[in-house]
């Protein structure tokens, strides 16, 4: 079983150098396609690419600044392998990932999804300097449900992510601090309640910054894309299923009250 790992750049090619490349050359196994989207055709990402001398198979994009969702579908739209997953360019993959997760599929040959434990944190950085490094923590847990992670009741990242190639699957570009959550609503649509499995392994680090793009949001920013998602919510058929009627309107509900707040202490400051 073959899978395709998907890393799309974008102007970053210090972090791509020293956190994601030497991860994914460091694998033992490496019977598996890496394709790379150089989003923005930064000079500095295509000659640190070019000068790759590896056994691993590397699919190498160059494409105008498209942002990350249509860096990914682009990925997406060549890859070769009968799975595919996602690893960003500031995060990195212990040297058996890819080698336990082909595993993983081949020893539970009903599922269509899954991911590793990933080891977080999220720092602080201020001018560039780290200032405060946050506290280390694993998720998602191995208790967690495919119920959880469909009602956001767990945390969803898709770094280290996997599933079957499916042409029908895509991020959707309107989205960005929720595309992960909805690009897994999708792939439960596609594939059903029970097609995840979590492989009780911690082989990802995942580190967020207050630099990232999640770090960088808002509460105006979740909220908005939180009601996209319940204004489309007839578009995912899991929701037939797991019912958002139940749970969605509540989110939505205490981030339009936070948002309230945050407005209310910024014009209190002010």
């Amino acid at each position: 079983m073959k899978l395709s790992i998907i890393t799309a750049t974008h102007r970053r090619s210090e972090t791509f150098k020293t956190i994601c490349l030497p991860s994914v050359l460091s694998q033992r196994y490496k019977e598996f396609e890496w394709i790379i989207v150089n989003d923005g055709r930064d000079l500095a990402t295509r000659t640190i690419v070019k000068s790759i001398d590896t056994e691993i198979s590397i699919q190498y994009i160059e494409t105008s600044h498209r942002g990350l969702c249509a860096s990914r579908n682009l990925g997406l739209e060549r890859a070769t392998g009968d799975l595919v997953g996602f690893l960003d360019d500031d995060n990195y993959i212990h040297e058996s990932y890819v080698e336990a997760m082909v595993r993983h599929f081949n020893h539970n040959t009903a599922i269509a999804m899954g991911m590793p434990i990933q080891n977080r944190r999220r720092d602080i950085y201020k001018n560039g300097r780290l200032v405060m490094r946050g506290r280390d923590f694993a998720s998602p847990k191995p208790s967690i449900t495919n119920q959880d992670l469909i009602m956001a009741n767990a945390l969803f990242d898709s770094n280290g992510f996997i599933h079957q190639r499916n042409d029908r699957l895509r991020f959707n570009e309107n989205l960005l601090v929720l595309s992960d959550y909805e690009y897994l609503l999708r792939c439960f649509s596609e594939f059903g309640l029970g097609s995840f499995s979590l492989c009780p392994q911690n082989l990802v680090e995942y580190v967020q910054t207050n630099e990232g793009i999640i770090g960088q949001a808002s509460f105006k920013d979740w909220l908005r894309e939180s009601e996209y998602i319940w204004a489309h919510r007839s578009h995912y058929n899991i929701f037939s299923v797991v019912r958002p009627s139940s749970w969605m309107p509540e989110k939505i509900v205490d981030l339009r009250l936070k948002v309230y707040d945050n407005e209310r202490l910024h014009e209190f400051s002010a």
